[in-house]
């Protein structure tokens, strides 16, 4: 991990994340947030990153893309607990499936909660919210589509 320091407004005043130092907010530093070796404990990792609000956007746990599209927006406290409370409401009737190397996190019969999309790189597998960004789109109603039909994924649906 680099030594970069991670800094977000909060109430007007600074919260520092530093290497490894909690200094009004949880660390970024550690295993827990790499990239795992099967695609439920890269989801699972991804869990604990929505529970602990962390908003690093290079987290080992996210694939290239998705470092690069998390730099480019802001992720607030709010956001991350909607997104674990819709997620953890399914939690138990989720379906992996992989082809070797692509991985796709489903919750069937839900609408709300999207399909999750992972990678495996040499270092493990990896969380691709920038492809799940690209493929589903959600609908008037919050309810999640597949926008882009033909991809890479689509042995998962």
């Amino acid at each position: 991990m680099s030594d970069k320091v991670y800094c977000r407004r909060r109430f007007g005043q600074s919260v520092m994340l530093a290497l490894g130092v909690i200094v009004g907010a949880v660390t970024v530093s550690g295993a827990q947030y790499e990239a795992q070796s099967s695609p439920e404990l890269a989801f699972s990792a991804y869990v604990r990153v929505l529970r602990d609000r962390v908003k690093a956007p290079d987290l080992g746990l996210y694939s290239p893309a998705t470092q690069e599209w998390m730099r480019a927006r802001r992720v607030t406290d709010g956001q991350q607990r909607a997104e674990l409370a819709e997620i953890e409401a399914v939690y138990a009737t989720r379906a992996i499936r992989d082809n070797g190397s692509l991985a796709v996190v489903t919750f069937p019969g839900s609408t709300r909660v999207p399909p999750y999309f992972l990678r495996r790189s040499g270092a493990g597998w990896t969380i691709d919210l920038a492809a799940t960004a690209r493929i589903i789109g959600f609908d008037r109603n919050n309810q999640w589509y597949v926008r882009q039909k033909d991809n890479e994924f689509a042995f998962g649906f």
